[in-house]
């Protein structure tokens, strides 16, 4: 009887014998081509995530690159690549990494697995499953007193920068823009005459046209008078100096939105100023007679799902139960 030979853990799982002729065989030309072929289509925030996490793959593999992660990952067969995938859940869960990361992680994964049966490169799916948590979300924010003082801080700072980090605190707060939207966006994106600026949103290939008020246009002409007329970023860096210089990274508008914060004594994130923004939103609509419908197309959610999430909070009666249940048993 033929056996098949003891494995290693580098060399894969044991598996039924087969002989070398009924194993698939990839042409390691496809190979070398499949990771740039499969970021090819996606924006620069989804390349830079799915680098980060394939990367992290490629050390879990003990390889030099993300090609030869890949080589190894996909070249031996459903059974070895469902099993290193379920090694790595192992090893991500081992190190205590929030759930959703070691879920991004593992997507990613999954993501190639797709692409590369789309391409016609495998003929098989990863079946390895996510690690089950309960998603939170935090959609309130640092909230709208904090919000009042960051607005108030920067009016105190020096010019430029003054108008350049009002700019910033409006594109987020009154139009609920993300940190890599804004630092994508392009001085010919803002047209003041019709009152629009060009966004290219989260997952998508096309910029979106925003409408944006008469405030707005307003604090970036302002901007735009202290930075010039050049073509470039909308916002750019700037020197000790006070000076423009080159195009501002997500990271920096992180980074700025920290500084801010941390001048007014709190820690808030980018993100985080958005939460307030649409988690106020939430109040206001009722009062105004506007829709869920309306908050969702303000926030640019593609799942209502997500939305709902602020809406109902905002409108939970739950912290007057609990105020009602004090009363009832006089705790204080």
């Amino acid at each position: 009887m033929i056996t098949q030979p003891e494995h290693t853990y580098e060399s894969g799982p044991p598996v039924p014998y087969r002989s070398p002729d009924a194993i698939l065989r990839i042409d390691d030309n496809k190979l070398s081509d499949l990771v740039e072929d499969f970021f090819a289509d996606k924006t620069a925030a989804t390349q830079r995530a799915y680098r980060r996490d394939l990367k992290d793959f490629a050390e879990f593999l003990k390889v030099d690159s993300v090609d030869d992660a890949a080589k190894a990952f996909l070249g031996h067969g459903q059974g070895t690549a469902n099993w290193r995938a379920l090694k790595y859940r192992q090893h991500l869960v081992s190190r205590k990494l929030a759930p959703a990361t070691t879920n991004r992680r593992l997507a990613s994964l999954r993501s190639l697995v797709n692409f590369s049966t789309q391409v016609g490169l495998i003929p098989w799916d990863l079946s390895v499953k996510s690690v089950k948590h309960q998603k939170y979300r935090d959609t309130f924010g640092p909230g709208k007193e904090v919000v009042l003082k960051m607005f108030a801080a920067v009016r105190e700072y020096p010019s430029p920068r003054k108008e350049r980090d009002t700019v910033l605190l409006k594109l987020i707060y009154l139009l609920g823009l993300r940190r890599s939207e804004i630092a994508g966006l392009q001085l010919h994106d803002y047209d003041p005459g019709r009152k629009l600026l060009a966004v290219l949103g989260k997952g998508r290939s096309e910029k979106e046209i925003l409408k944006i008020s008469s405030g707005m246009i307003v604090s970036i002409n302002e901007w735009i008078e202290k930075r010039g007329s050049e073509p470039g970023p909308l916002l750019n860096r700037l020197t000790v100096a006070g000076h423009t210089r080159n195009s501002m990274s997500p990271n920096g508008v992180y980074e700025i939105i920290k500084k801010i914060g941390r001048g007014i004594g709190v820690n808030v994130r980018p993100h985080g100023f958005r939460h307030t923004a649409i988690t106020e939103l939430c109040e206001e609509a009722s009062k105004r007679g506007k829709t869920f419908k309306d908050v969702q197309d303000f926030a640019r959610h593609k799942s209502p799902a997500v939305t709902l999430l602020y809406w109902d909070r905002a409108h939970s009666n739950q912290g007057e139960m609990s105020e009602l249940l004090e009363e009832a048993i006089a705790v204080s």
